[in-house]
């Protein structure tokens, strides 16, 4: 089989291997919706947080639960980041560092902390913060502050993606800012979605979108917008057979991406929109009235995470053993207690 058949072979054949029901933490009444998921980019974890501000992580494609606990008291967790430094939750208006076994290394929140959606880490290593107001702040960990906040003209940045030469900044009114990395200057602006933006992603020389546009009521958009950086141009949309909610580059493969509707199909597609046949359509068994919330690729391309609103986590791989990182950090568990 030649590689282009054998990408595509693996591409398609993502199976379901786990789901678990996510912690909801001790404050919890009852089951509480995933609001943020996200692989480990250094150890064989999936992280997840909660309308209730607790935090979960489960160990390899098998959804042990590693480490739990709260980050916040009420807010739900909006984004999850993870790298070297451990795992930063971010909520409406704190931040937290927390070792991966689930130590506090700080808690900040601050009167610049409002509204806070999103955030990356810059190529300087301080964190980009965003959210529904009209600053951008850079937070320095060693030094546990801010260190300089940007303001920015448009309805705020609630989604940030990371590419070699820009910072995208994506905002509620459909506008995506493409940012110097390092001036944050702004150095070009698309138009997507006539309503609002859903989710987008940017990988190599293409950034896809999709979102909500009008067509006399208030409706997802079934086209995906399709950019290419190198002429700074919209090409060709795509058309989708479901209403595209949230999406991810799959990053093994620098044209394809994996597209989700809130009722669970899923789709991998290329930005070329020229695979033939026609790619599968996936479907996650949701239950009831559920509707999903978070999704996240691994890095290593073997592994989908899904979860929803009444707290359910899935995970598909590409493999039986799918593994989140092609070389992962051991991960530190306690000493098993021997009896004597």
């Amino acid at each position: 089989m030649d590689a282009t058949k054998e990408e595509f072979r693996v591409m398609e054949e993502y199976a379901l291997l786990s789901n678990a029901i996510a912690d909801s933490g001790s404050n919890a009444s009852s089951q509480l919706g995933v609001s943020a998921l996200a692989f480990d980019t250094e150890e064989e974890l999936l992280w997840m947080g909660n309308t209730g501000g607790h935090v979960t992580s489960y160990y390899t494609y098998q959804l042990q639960k590693y480490t739990s606990f709260q980050v916040h008291e009420l807010n739900e967790v909006r984004y999850l980041l993870t790298g070297s430094f451990g795992v930063l939750s971010l909520t409406q208006n704190s931040l937290r560092l927390s070792i991966r076994r689930g130590l506090t290394a700080f808690t900040h929140s601050s009167e610049l902390l409002k509204d806070m959606q999103c955030m990356t880490v810059l190529p300087s290593n301080l964190i980009l913060l965003g959210g529904h107001q009209k600053t951008l702040i850079e937070f320095d960990l060693e030094r546990i502050k801010q260190v300089r906040i940007t303001d920015i003209d448009e309805e705020g940045c609630v989604i940030i993606r990371q590419h070699p030469k820009f910072v995208c900044c994506g905002d509620i009114s459909g506008k995506i800012t493409l940012r110097d990395p390092n001036s944050l200057r702004v150095q070009h602006t698309f138009s997507t979605h006539s309503i609002t933006l859903s989710d987008f992603d940017v990988h190599g020389n293409y950034l896809v979108t999709c979102g909500y546009s009008n067509r006399n009521v208030y409706t997802p958009d079934r086209f995906l917008m399709v950019y290419d950086l190198r002429m700074m141009r919209q090409v060709t949309p795509i058309q989708m057979m479901f209403l595209p909610y949230l999406l991810r580059f799959v990053p093994a493969f620098s044209s394809r991406f994996c597209v989700v509707s809130q009722t669970g199909q899923f789709q991998l597609l290329d930005t070329s929109a020229s695979l033939t046949p026609p790619p599968l359509i996936h479907n996650v068994e949701l239950t009831p009235d559920a509707y999903i919330t978070a999704f996240d690729v691994s890095s290593s391309c073997q592994a989908l995470a899904f979860a929803d609103n009444a707290g359910y986590i899935y995970l598909y791989g590409a493999s039986n053993e799918a593994l989140f990182n092609n070389f992962s950090q051991p991960t530190e568990f306690a000493d098993p207690v021997i009896n004597r």
